[in-house]
Formats: C-alpha cells, sequence, structure tokens
C-alpha cells in the first residue's frame, strides 16, 4: 500500500466536500490524460455550503445516531462469531474424525465456505436490497451454529459448519459495503475506520470467551454465538437506510429532523401548510412529486389571482375563448 501511494488519486467528492476545488480539477485532468479524453472546458468552484473533514463525534449527530449505534453493534457481533467459528471449527471435529488428515481436510473444506457466502451476496444484494441480506445472512449463520448441537453424523456436521462459515462471511461482506454507502461524503471513512477499529475489541476478547466456554462444555459456545448472531439479525432491521439503487450522500445535516412551514395565499386567504422536512435517506422521487405538487398549487393560486383581477365581461370571454 505505501509502493503504491503516489498512483493513487485522491477522491474528486472529498476533495470538493473538503473545500479544495483546484486538486480535485487536478484530480480529474489526470484521469481524463490516463483515459486518452479530453477533459471539457471547466473550472470547479468551491461551494458556499462545503462541509469540513467528518469528525468521529459527528457520528452520533441527532440524525447518524441511530445508525453508528446499530452499524458498531453489527461489526462487533461479526467479528466475535466470525472468529469464534474459525476457531472452534478444529475442536468441534476433533472427536468426530478419528484421522489428523481427516480433521485438516474438514478445516480446509469449510474455509473455503468464504466463496459461496460471497456468491450469495452478489445474488441477493441488489434483489432484495442490504439491510435484507444482513438479516438473512445472520439468521442464517445463527441457524446453522444451533444445528452443530445436534448429534449428528460428520457429513451432516460439515454441511452445517459450512453453511455458518458461509452466510457470517456473507455478512461480513455486505456490512463491509453498506457502511461507507450509509454515511455521507464527508463521514465515510471516519464511519467505517470507526465501526471497524470498535470490532476489534470483540475480536481481541473471543478467544477468551471461546477458552473459558469451552471449558464448561463443547457445545456452550456455539450457543453464545448463535445468540449474538441472532441479535444481530434483529439489529439489522433497525437500519434506518437502504442504500440499494440510491445516490450517495454528499453531506447529511447533523440537527434532528424539524418541521417547515410554508406560507401560501389562496383565494385571497392565506393559508399555512406544515411540511416534514426530507430525512436522510428519504426517496428522492417522492421528494421530486412533492415539488411538483407545490408548483402546481401555486401555478393555480396565480391563475386564480389573475382572474379575480378580470372584469365579469373579461372572465366570460376568457371561459368562451377555453371551450
Amino acid at each position: 500500500m505505501v509502493f503504491a501511494y503516489p498512483w493513487v488519486p485522491e477522491s474528486p467528492r472529498f476533495l470538493m466536500i473538503s473545500n479544495r476545488p483546484a486538486e480535485a480539477q487536478l484530480v480529474l485532468q489526470r484521469v481524463a490524460k490516463i483515459n486518452g479524453v479530453v477533459l471539457p472546458k471547466m473550472q470547479l468552484v468551491a461551494s458556499s455550503t462545503s462541509e469540513k473533514r467528518g469528525r468521529v463525534w459527528d457520528l452520533l449527530s441527532p440524525a447518524l445516531r441511530r445508525l453508528s449505534l446499530v452499524l458498531w453493534f453489527l461489526w462487533i457481533a461479526l467479528v466475535f462469531v466470525y472468529y469464534g467459528i474459525v476457531l472452534l471449527t478444529p475442536e468441534y471435529f476433533e472427536p468426530l474424525v478419528d484421522s489428523v488428515n481427516g480433521q485438516y481436510f474438514v478445516i480446509v473444506l469449510t474455509s473455503f465456505a468464504e466463496l459461496p457466502g460471497l456468491v450469495l451476496v452478489g445474488f441477493l444484494v441488489n434483489r432484495i436490497g442490504r439491510r435484507k441480506t444482513q438479516v438473512v445472512a445472520f439468521a442464517g449463520c445463527s441457524l446453522c451454529t444451533l444445528l452443530l448441537l445436534i448429534d449428528a453424523s460428520v457429513y451432516v456436521s460439515t454441511v452445517f459448519a459450512i453453511g455458518a462459515r458461509s452466510l457470517i462471511y456473507a455478512a461480513f461482506a455486505v456490512t463491509f459495503f453498506y457502511t461507507p454507502e450509509a454515511y455521507p461524503t464527508s463521514l465515510r471513512g471516519v464511519g467505517l475506520g470507526t465501526a471497524s477499529s470498535l470490532s476489534r475489541v470483540s475480536g481481541v476478547a473471543t478467544p477468551f470467551v471461546a477458552t473459558t466456554l469451552s471449558s464448561v462444555s463443547r457445545l456452550l459456545p456455539f450457543m453464545v454465538f448463535a445468540a449474538f448472531a441472532l441479535v444481530a439479525a434483529g439489529f439489522a432491521v433497525l437500519l434506518p437506510v437502504e442504500t440499494a439503487g440510491k445516490p450517495l450522500a454528499d453531506a447529511v445535516d447533523p440537527s434532528p429532523a424539524s418541521t417547515t412551514t410554508t406560507t401560501t395565499s389562496t383565494s385571497g386567504a392565506d393559508s399555512t401548510r406544515k411540511k416534514k422536512a426530507q430525512r436522510p435517506g428519504r426517496d428522492a422521487t417522492t421528494h421530486n412529486e412533492d415539488l411538483t405538487n407545490v408548483a402546481e398549487e401555486l401555478i393555480g393560486v396565480a391563475k386564480d389571482d389573475t382572474q379575480g383581477n378580470k372584469t365579469p365581461k373579461q372572465r366570460r370571454s376568457m371561459r368562451s375563448s377555453g371551450r
């Protein structure tokens, strides 16, 4: 990564958000030159609403608090369950497989089980969405881990182990790219880095928990990991935004959701209508429809006011011409 640094350009989106348009212009010119195209003549101008670089405490602003807390728990549960299954798989199959070669074969087989997890994510993530894919992966991992408690043959137990390993890796993959999608540009790197850092706490604790519980019962750790995966599935339902098919946000209003008041004059009388401010993640199509409806109402009001200034004879003439 260090050797590749000179060849990796900075994100133009990030540079614009950071109020560095000149650097963003240079990056775009460099990209255009590498791709053999001519960059259109333009001059990037810093927006007056450009935000400063994101800070960790911005993740707990009222608009992002729920998202951040849910994601932090999901990351902690992911690392805890993933490393727990990896650590306990050899110990679980030790009494089921007689030869050492057979034990190594099962370990290698369950390791390759992560590949089907990636295929599953690729198939589901754009069909049912990020949140539902996380719920399916976490709940499926919990079920497969619980099924390991059944006294079954080594072949059946291997299938359950492959399922648990595959599904927890699928949850890991979808959560990994959901996290930066859910945050705006100014907080994207901070959000992903903070969640990943917090998850390492559970990564350090996993070996101690697994060893302690295994001394009590060989199957007790699997019950704990299954419970964590099931709770994580419930937390995934609480994610406030679905990012599938949505444009990435550049910024978010850190203030809590509020209501704004719009005043419009109708037929000589003023009427006040309250509209809820658009919240982060709201469907852009719905917002555009709201703006269209407001525009149509204003046009109708203008027509009414225009007709109100006409004489009765002029209004009769306008109606007859309309017919």
